[in-house]
């Protein structure tokens, strides 16, 4: 979340991040780095029980090699839950879009999910999902969701997308299986497709350039289309 953010400032637009922290280090840093980027630290919920999530890189010259994660997953509390929407509805009517950036961590519990996009449905504000896992129901009416070409064959349980057609089959049975207005699958070396249910889809295709550490691609991708939306 905290990425999509950087990369929303650095597009010159300025965000708000809700989310959890914990009562430690990490955390005080994370809310000094969104404070210097325009943000409100104020949003940041912290968590005594919960540490601040830290992932460690390890890499040979530019390359990573490895990753370890020290996290605490599971289900936000109901009171924490109810602390979120509230912030959520205090904040948006004076916002462009809302972006769910889902990693699985436990913050975005399908009760918070449809409760936000309930908001943005009543204020007619776009809400887009960078998707996590394979129940997508849990995303029904989202304006736009970014899986990559992974996480659509895990998410409509199989189905091969490693073609132009592939991928618009695919994107067209989560549109039609969960109300979802529009799918842009991001693909890789090969670029970006944008499928929607009434429209013809659009393949954007990818440049051959030298990439070491793709990390954070997928944030860059869904930034970028916030900004468009709003």
């Amino acid at each position: 979340g905290g990425n999509a953010l950087a990369n929303l400032a650095g597009l010159g637009v300025k965000a708000q991040l809700i989310a959890l922290i914990g009562d430690d280090d990490a955390g005080k840093i994370l809310a000094a780095r969104l404070q210097a980027l325009g943000a409100d630290a104020k949003n940041l919920i912290v968590d005594a029980q919960r540490p601040t999530t830290v992932k460690t890189r390890y890499l040979a010259g530019l390359q990573q090699m490895l990753r370890s994660d020290f996290e605490k997953t599971g289900p936000v509390s109901d009171d924490q839950a109810k602390d979120i929407l509230r912030r959520v509805e205090k904040l948006i009517a004076g916002v462009g879009a809302v972006l769910l950036s889902d990693y699985g961590k436990g913050v975005l519990r399908p009760d918070i999910i449809s409760g936000v996009m309930a908001l943005t449905h009543k204020n007619k504000i776009p809400v887009l999902v960078d998707p996590k896992g394979t129940d997508y129901s849990r995303y029904k009416g989202a304006d736009l969701i970014t899986p990559n070409r992974k996480e659509i064959e895990q998410a409509t349980r199989g189905m091969a997308a490693d073609s132009d057609d592939g991928i618009v089959s695919a994107a067209q049975n989560l549109i039609k299986a969960h109300d979802i207005k529009a799918v842009l699958a991001t693909r890789a070396n090969e670029g970006l497709s944008l499928v929607r249910a009434a429209h013809p889809p659009l393949h954007v295709r990818g440049r051959d350039v030298e990439v070491y550490d793709v990390s954070g691609a997928g944030d860059a991708v869904i930034a970028t289309a916030s900004c468009v939306l709003a």
